[in-house]
């Protein structure tokens, strides 16, 4: 980037109870592969299909720009609404044992 400037990347995964009536996987999709699917509990993707209070997952991609010192000069969340998928309680509460698990394990080392 011109002028000295850094752009860094990272990303993090974000979880929230989905508060919406409206299903997103039919906001992207034709009137066929509505049709198609319109009673058709085989064809379904259960991980884009959301009922009231499920709860979902995204992952958001930052974009970091700093000067040559380290200032931080612009910061952007990047993200796609087609990527929300549905996952379980379980599998949440799984990763963030294990993310604990291995913080304090890093400590003790």
């Amino acid at each position: 980037i011109s002028g000295g400037r850094y752009r860094v990347t990272g990303a993090h995964r974000v979880v929230w109870r989905w508060r919406n009536k409206f299903n997103p996987s039919l906001l992207f999709a034709t009137n066929e592969e509505i049709a198609k699917n319109d009673g058709d509990d085989d064809n379904r993707d259960d991980t884009t299909d959301f009922d009231f209070g499920d709860l979902v997952s995204m992952t958001i991609i930052d974009v970091f720009e700093t000067d040559s010192d380290g200032k931080l000069l612009s910061y952007c969340p990047t993200f796609d609404n087609r990527a929300v998928h549905k996952t379980q309680e379980v599998t949440e509460r799984l990763r963030k044992g294990a993310s604990n698990l291995k913080e304090k394990m890093d400590v003790v080392a």
